[in-house]
């Protein structure tokens, strides 16, 4: 039986307050399971509704969970290498075959890597792409990684990437103030703008002030944040921010 289409997906997913980056994303991770998405949809955090970038979570002891289960342990039988290369892919599921050929070179692998893991059915290197056999599967590739891994294929990401996309995975691995990303986050947050994507304008600024070098940037840049969360309609999350706060 074949899974539902991107119409029948939206539909199922109305009024799920998603943002349409985020709708995009679980579409994509969920490849038509209607039980992928409702359970997909159930575990995301309200910076995964508004963006959409990090590790969508599966609620613990769900059925779709146990099945995520499985597709991690194949993967753990995999080599580091192969698994390296699979985050990568898992990491940015808009990238394609050159990007992401790039990417894991830059960390220190090749394509090739990922033969074993298309040798096991996991995935599948098209010139589109890097296919995962199942959404379940891709998320067990980002579950299953360590931080140390996660950040280094966020930087080989960010190191072939331009644009917002870069933007997200630099910010992934700073560990403190950086006023460059913050600015390129504040850039992100402004063409969200132009797309009419409150919810993403919102996180985006959230995340810049929490990255800004000063007090001054960090106030200007929340009071946006804020301001987006209430056009949005996240009254809730705008009145939780304290002024000043550098804090999600």
């Amino acid at each position: 039986m074949s899974g539902l289409d991107r119409a029948a997906a939206g539909q199922l997913l109305a009024g799920a307050g998603l943002a349409p980056v985020a709708r995009d994303q679980l579409m994509v991770e969920a490849d038509g399971n209607p039980l992928a998405l409702i359970e997909l949809c159930r575990g995301l955090s309200a910076e995964q509704r508004a963006w959409g970038l990090t590790p969508l979570a599966l609620p613990s002891g769900s059925s779709v969970s146990r099945i995520q289960s499985v597709f991690a342990g194949r993967i753990a039988a995999l080599p580091e290498g192969s698994r390296r290369a699979m985050l990568i892919a898992a990491l940015e599921g808009t990238a394609d075959l050159a990007e992401v050929s790039r990417a894991i070179a830059a960390a220190g692998g090749s394509l090739a890597d990922l033969a074993s893991a298309e040798r096991t059915g996991i995935v599948r290197v098209t010139p589109a792409g890097v296919v995962f056999c199942h959404p379940l599967a891709r998320a067990a590739v980002r579950a299953g990684a360590d931080v140390a891994a996660r950040m280094a294929a966020h930087r080989a990401l960010a190191g072939v990437l331009d644009g917002d996309r870069r933007a997200w995975h630099r910010a992934a691995v700073a560990t403190g103030p950086d006023e460059q990303v913050a600015a390129e986050l504040e850039a992100a947050a402004r063409r969200a703008g132009e797309r009419g994507s409150p919810a993403a304008i919102s996180v985006a600024y959230e995340k810049a002030a929490g990255l800004s070098a000063s007090p001054p940037e960090t106030g200007r840049r929340l009071v946006l944040a804020v301001e987006a969360a209430v056009g949005a309609g996240q009254m809730d999350r705008g009145a939780c921010w304290p002024a000043g706060s550098a804090r999600w």
